[in-house]
Order: structure tokens, then C-alpha cells, then sequence
């Protein structure tokens, strides 16, 4: 058996370099982009390791290079993606996955495998009705914790347009430590949020322990009372992850049906 990597991570991104004769111009013509978006840094962390690990342009880059070029941040990041069994993310389907696509592309590099991932924006949307579905907003109403703050979009113009090297780096720094706080708090709000998955990936196909959690992959799932989830022909034991012993609280259940009842109708003729 093998223990399922779960992957948690976070982009921070360069805004586009534009040329722009108005500040009120409704939009931007194509032309007038001197530079690309690129990825600053990206962050990471392995589910139930401590450490958050992070990969930047402040690794590869001087005062004279391009701080536009993210081909090795990328690179980098791909090796660590690739070993991970799932990936989670926070409006990662909308916007990390498809701007690292993105950047994979434009820097001439293969495409990623399709990945086993949650996001857990769309879990919030799916089950919950908060006020604000933003990751800093939702921790704070579950009493996670905060993002930090950044002072706003100086610190990207700081990297972007820098006035001395060790002005521009000091503000990667602080954009790294900005990344690896939202880390922490992806963590959190993964593990709250898991037991109401009811699209998790099922990690016993990971772990190849057929009698664990699905969720989470701990051996504590007991029978519930009421013991049964009904289909429209079909019933099948129902479990639930036990979390006075460690476990998750998800509800799963017994892939084979009981063959005990059985019904000769369905639905409305």
C-alpha cells in the first residue's frame, strides 16, 4: 500500500507590461502588450508534511536578467506536479491550471498528464451560500486564519519595474511569503471542507486498501444507522469516517449492492 501525495498549490503572477495613452481607454489593444503575464513564484506544500516549499524567479534571476522569463519557475514546477497522485487548488479549474497551460505553451514546453485535482472554490459553491467565495473570506468566517497583506499593486510594480535589485528582491520575498501563507490556508480549508466531497477522489484506488476511507484513506469507517443509500433500483451499505479516532467524517458506501431486497419496478410509467 502506498500513502496517497496530496499536493496543495498556489500561483503568484507578473501583470501584463502595457503601453496605454489613457487611463479611462475602455480596452487594451493586443499591440500594445509589451510583456506577457509570467508566474512570480509558485508555492507548495505535501499534505501532512510541515514545510512549505517555494519556487521563484528570485532563485534564477539577477538585477539585469528579465524577470519575465518564468521558463525555469516553470520547469521546476512541472517535476513537482508530476509526482503528486492529487492536486489542490482554490479556483485552480479557472485560473492556475489553465494559465500554467499557458505558460507551458508559450515557453515551448510538453503538455501535463490530466491531473486528479479538487478545487476548493467549486466545493464552496456546490454545498455552501457564503457571503464572499474567496479563499481569505472563507477562512475567515471558518476561523482559519487571513491572507497576508500586500500593500497593494506596488509590490508587483516593486518586481516589475524595479528601482534597484535589492528593492525588486526584497519584494519577491514578500511575494513568496504572501504565496506560502495562502498555502497554509488552502490546507485548512481542504481538510474542513473534505468530509462534504462528495466528488472526492477515491484514494483506495491510490493506497490499495479497499476497506479505508475513499476520502481520506484512514481505516476508521463504520456502519451508520440509517445503514443504507438508496439508488433507483438498488441499495448499498453505508459508511462513515469515524473522527473521534482520526478519521474525516465523509460518508461513503459499499460499491457492491446488497442483494438481500431487490425491487421489480421503477419510477413512473
Amino acid at each position: 500500500m502506498s500513502k496517497p501525495k496530496i499536493l496543495f498549490i498556489d500561483l503568484e503572477t507578473l501583470p501584463n507590461k502595457v503601453l496605454n495613452f489613457s487611463l479611462w481607454q475602455d480596452s487594451t489593444p493586443y499591440v500594445a502588450v509589451e510583456k506577457e503575464r509570467t508566474i512570480i513564484c509558485g508555492c507548495y506544500k505535501w499534505l501532512g508534511q510541515k514545510k512549505v516549499h517555494t519556487i521563484s524567479i528570485s532563485q534564477y534571476t539577477s538585477f539585469d536578467d528579465d524577470v519575465y522569463d518564468d521558463y525555469m519557475v516553470c520547469q521546476d514546477l512541472m517535476k513537482v506536479i508530476l509526482e503528486a497522485d492529487v492536486v489542490v487548488y482554490h479556483n485552480g479549474k479557472k485560473f492556475d491550471r489553465r494559465f500554467w497551460n499557458t505558460r507551458l505553451l508559450i515557453n515551448g514546453m510538453d503538455p501535463m498528464p490530466k491531473l486528479i485535482d479538487v478545487d476548493t472554490l467549486k466545493v464552496a459553491r456546490k454545498h455552501f451560500y457564503f457571503n464572499s467565495n474567496r479563499l481569505n473570506d472563507i477562512c475567515e468566517t471558518l476561523g482559519l486564519g487571513n491572507k497576508l497583506a500586500t500593500g497593494g499593486m506596488s509590490l508587483w510594480k516593486r518586481i516589475a519595474c524595479p528601482t534597484s535589485y535589492d528593492d525588486q528582491l526584497k519584494a519577491t520575498y514578500k511575494m513568496e511569503e504572501y504565496c506560502a501563507q495562502d498555502i497554509v490556508l488552502l490546507e485548512k480549508l481542504y481538510v474542513f471542507l473534505r468530509p462534504w466531497m462528495d466528488n472526492h477522489p477515491n484514494l483506495n484506488l491510490i493506497t490499495g486498501d479497499a476497506d479505508a476511507c475513499p476520502s481520506c484513506g484512514k481505516k476508521h469507517t463504520l456502519k451508520t444507522n440509517p445503514s443504507w443509500a438508496y439508488g433507483s433500483t438498488l441499495r448499498y451499505q453505508r459508511y462513515r469516517c469515524e473522527k473521534s479516532k482520526g478519521g474525516c467524517g465523509a460518508w461513503s458506501k459499499a460499491r457492491v449492492s446488497d442483494k438481500s431486497v431487490k425491487t421489480n419496478f421503477t419510477g413512473n410509467a
